[in-house]
């Protein structure tokens, strides 16, 4: 998180207390109050919701790599494998092809005899 963020979030933490205050000093309607809780309540709920985002994102492997990290090699690596399964298909294809036009030779050939 950097220093801008940090200091908007103080900002907006403060600004909200001085509405508190003020709203509570006037003795307003209950109803407004509830709305101001419900704006703590969802703000704890983002805090935790950071918290929670930040401890996933620090988490490291055994090599120091963050584990949501991956490298663009994989992406590069994924698509060779790809191009590789593709060419064992299209043999496998004409293997079958090839399997299929060896048992019509067979059958003619055993027909002739």
């Amino acid at each position: 998180m950097d220093n801008t963020s940090l200091a908007g979030g103080i900002a907006v933490i403060l600004v909200l207390f001085k509405v508190f205050d003020y709203f509570t000093k006037k003795k307003l309607d209950t109803e407004l109050l509830k709305i101001i809780e419900k704006v703590y309540k969802k703000m704890a709920e983002i805090e935790d919701q950071t918290k929670e985002t930040f401890k996933l994102h620090n988490r490291y492997d055994e090599d120091g790599i963050p584990l949501w990290y991956f490298p663009r090699s994989y992406g590069e690596t994924q698509s060779k494998v790809v191009a590789i399964l593709q060419e064992i298909s299209n043999t496998l294809r004409a293997i079958s092809d090839s399997q299929a036009n060896i048992t019509e030779i067979l059958k003619e050939l055993n027909k002739r005899k």
